[in-house]
């Protein structure tokens, strides 16, 4: 990895500045209908003051942690085991010694 680390700021700083001017707008659009005596309907001023309301919530969010990280690479999977076939069977490791054998026949106990 030579040079420059790849970093989430540029998304941080986008994903920030929409949420503020969105919130900005929606605050400023309040103020005009409060200033200018405006009362709309009751059902859309809540879901709009509920819209504002998590926008600045969700900007006080993302602004306690705002740093950029490094971002990461998936390290490639191991490559699968080849299964032994027909034309490739598996190597017959033999771990007893020729004076010890072993048994091939039930023993009783």
């Amino acid at each position: 990895m030579n040079g420059k680390p790849d970093t989430n700021k540029s998304v941080i700083i986008l994903v920030v500045l929409t949420l503020a001017f969105n919130a900005t707008v929606g605050m400023c659009a309040l103020g005009y209908c409060l200033v200018f005596k405006i009362e709309p309907n009751v059902t859309l001023l809540s879901i709009f003051v509920n819209i504002v309301t998590f926008l600045f919530g969700a900007v006080a969010g993302m602004l306690v942690k705002t740093s950029p990280t490094e971002t990461t690479k998936q390290p490639l999977p191991n490559p699968p085991t080849p299964q032994p076939t027909s034309d490739n069977p598996t190597p017959v490791e033999v771990v007893n010694a020729p004076s010890d054998p072993v048994p091939t026949v039930d023993t009783p106990k």
